[in-house]
């Protein structure tokens, strides 16, 4: 009981210990605390203040400086003249503060003549004239008709589009392997055929292929070939002779070639006139031995040079230019020189004319070589013969004679030799082997060079993805040099008597086989220097038309080659094992 009670007194003893609350005190306490902190910022901001005193103090001083130097450079009023102040005031300036400073006031002198709007501030309009030109303006267009609605709105009949005439499609074999079906007119489309097809690979000298192939990489193989057979049987890139026969396609070019050819035989001839070139004396031609064995000797030699080159440009000494013109007759003067598959295009009229035009230009090259330079060279050996066989009149002229004959073939063969290097040279069977040796050697370099990049690439490094495309890339491209070997192959045994394991590129196969040109050459100038010797200027007259024939009738073995035809099915070949490429062969 005494416990209870004590402790119920001590509380009240515990509340009379607690100081009293004073609200002045408190408030007191904040002011103080404000008070303390406002002293602190701002001795801070003072502080702050005094630490860049100096620099603004150097800043104005600086600014003041150039004021100052500003002011001093500017002259006052009356330091200048009348027409500089109103040049000043004209420009928008008034003196003010001891200088120059732009005005806000319009100048007094503002008139059309000077206006002072792109100096200073813009002209106030003259509400007056802008009134007026309003007023003028309604009365000019008050007759006029104000259309509202300029776009009205109105409902279009319909017009049905009128029917196009569709173009016919032939039915091809390409359009029925990818599924197409034609029926009445009317195209469907199922499923593409899986069958094999029939491609015809067509070759130089009248040779084809027939494959039968079912894979688009077969196909893809087939299709390269044919390419690379094309590309072997052209000719080499152009040259400058080129450019120069294009003067051809000149319609008029015949008239200045017809004149040329005359003024240059006639340069040529003695006295330059034309009884010599003419006389009846020199143009007599007797059926001697001498002649005709000379005859048929240039008749050999100009068969021999139009085989060695058939199916190509021919010579460039010989009627090159003649051929040029023919070429823009028969072209409508489009192609000319034309390609010798144009030319053989256009048969026998083609090779008439173009003979014809040659023999036309062979007089003045037989007065130039025969008249001229024979006689000279028959007067030089006969000045420089020894004694001992000029006393036998006999044993010098037939030495003069030979020697003479010697020099215009040498002279026939030098020139066709130098010729050779801006000839094209004709095709070789070389040619294609060749070809088809340097594609399989790229085929072989192309999947070593993925196979390598292939094994080089990690999964982890690279990733997957990258991985899987470079091993597709390297078995695509394993995959088509198969598929191409394998064509090749079926083309060299058929027609080549070889493979692709033992062909190889031959380099010197490539070079211009320049021997049986200049031998035709040679021999073509010799035996027509000998008929001049037996029968005068018009023996070589006499041959060169013969051979002219020879050139447009007389076909050469390679145009009356016997076309082979062979076949071959792809399928029925095993594809190899997806073997690592072998390299190809050395070169020779």
């Amino acid at each position: 009981m005494r416990a209870l009670l004590a402790l119920t007194a001590l509380a009240p003893a515990l509340a009379l210990m607690k100081p009293p609350t004073n609200p002045l005190l408190d408030d007191a306490k904040q002011l103080l605390g404000n008070a303390g902190k406002f002293a602190q910022k701002k001795v801070a901001t003072t502080l702050e203040d005094l630490a860049a005193l100096p620099e603004k103090t150097k800043k104005d001083a600086q600014s003041a400086r150039l004021k100052r130097a500003s002011q001093s450079r500017q002259k006052a009023p009356d330091q200048l003249s009348a027409e500089q102040i109103a040049k000043y005031e004209a420009l928008g300036l008034s003196y003010e503060d001891g200088a120059w400073k732009r005005s806000t006031k319009r100048h007094e002198a503002y008139n059309e003549e000077n206006d002072i709007s792109i100096y200073a501030r813009t002209a106030e309009p003259d509400v007056y004239d802008v009134e007026r030109w309003q007023d003028d303006a309604a009365a000019e267009f008050e007759d006029e008709f104000i259309v509202d609605q300029y776009m009205p709105r109105r409902k279009r009949r319909f017009v049905p589009k009128q029917a196009v005439a569709e173009e016919e499609v032939e039915v091809s074999e390409d359009l029925t392997r990818l599924g197409f079906r034609n029926d009445n007119g009317k195209w469907s489309r199922t499923a593409p055929r899986t069958g094999a097809r029939t491609v015809v690979i067509e070759g130089s000298r009248g040779r084809t292929l027939e494959v039968k192939a079912t894979t688009e990489t077969d196909l893809h193989a087939i299709s390269r070939l044919e390419y690379i057979l094309t590309w072997s049987q052209l000719e080499t890139p152009q040259n400058i002779w080129d450019a120069s026969l294009r003067i051809a396609r000149d319609p008029s070019f015949v008239f200045v070639w017809a004149a040329a050819t005359a003024r240059l035989g006639l340069l040529f001839s003695q006295q330059y006139g034309l009884d010599d070139f003419f006389s009846t004396e020199q143009l007599t031609l007797d059926a001697s031995p001498e002649i005709l064995v000379a005859g048929s000797i240039f008749v050999l030699a100009a068969y021999a040079r139009k085989a060695h080159w058939s199916g190509s440009s021919g010579p460039l000494t010989v009627g090159a230019l003649e051929r040029s013109i023919a070429d823009g007759w028969f072209t409508g003067f489009s192609r000319a020189p034309d390609t010798p598959q144009g030319r053989k295009e256009n048969g026998l009229p083609y090779a008439m004319v173009a003979s014809l035009l040659t023999l036309l230009a062979a007089a003045p090259r037989v007065e130039i070589l025969h008249h001229y330079l024979q006689n000279r060279l028959e007067a030089d050996i006969a000045a420089a013969m020894p004694l001992f066989i000029v006393e036998d009149q006999t044993l010098c002229a037939l030495a003069v004679s030979a020697l003479a004959i010697v020099g215009c073939g040498g002279v026939a063969g030098a020139m066709e030799y130098f010729s050779l290097n801006w000839a094209r040279p004709p095709p070789t069977f070389s040619d294609e082997k060749n070809a088809i040796a340097d594609a399989l050697e790229t085929d072989a370099l192309s999947a070593r060079t993925l196979e390598a990049r292939a094994d080089k690439c990690d999964a982890q490094r690279d990733g997957p993805a990258v991985k899987k495309c470079y091993d597709q890339a390297a078995q695509r491209a394993l995959d088509e040099g198969e598929a191409f070997e394998r064509v090749a192959d079926a083309w060299l045994m058929h027609f080549h008597d070889t493979s692709t394991a033992d062909v190889e590129v031959d380099d010197r196969a490539r070079e211009t086989k320049s021997y049986p040109a200049v031998a035709a050459a040679f021999v073509s100038g010799a035996s027509a220097a000998a008929a001049y010797a037996a029968g005068g200027l018009a023996a070589p007259l006499a041959l060169h038309a013969a051979g002219s024939v020879v050139d447009a009738i007389i076909p050469t073995p390679a145009d009356v080659l016997k076309p082979k035809k062979a076949t071959f099915d792809v399928d029925a070949v095993l594809p190899k094992t997806a073997t690592p490429c072998c390299p190809r062969p050395r070169r020779r």
